[in-house]
């Protein structure tokens, strides 16, 4: 978690860091796999800094309040094909960054 967390949000406010952790929580527990299993960054990630692996614990004694599952900062996105996909959803800005809840699966789409 703090690699991820240190490679996708460093330099941002711990808020937006703690926030990224927190997605990787969610995501984790609902697919239910650890955090490591889970996470997946599209790039090499960075070694944490101390700052990065005090949040990442902080994060593991929370339980987030929220249903966010995915961040991008569409500054730095490159996957313009996603970013078109998730365009119309409803979005909380952090910092940078852009939080927001499940996508709905294909199942969900049709009802």
């Amino acid at each position: 978690m703090a690699a991820v967390i240190e490679s996708e949000a460093r330099g941002e406010p711990c808020e937006c860091q703690v926030l990224v952790g927190e997605v990787l929580q969610n995501r984790a527990k609902r697919q239910g796999k650890t955090i490591a299993e889970s996470a997946f960054i599209g790039f090499k990630r960075k070694t944490p800094s101390e700052k990065s692996i005090e949040i990442a614990r902080k994060v593991l004694t929370l339980k987030p309040n929220h249903g966010l599952f995915y961040f991008f900062n569409p500054d730095l996105s490159t996957d313009k094909k996603w970013l078109k996909k998730v365009s119309n959803r409803k979005k909380i800005r952090c910092g940078g960054h852009l939080f927001f809840g499940r996508m709905k699966a294909k199942s969900e789409k049709s009802k």
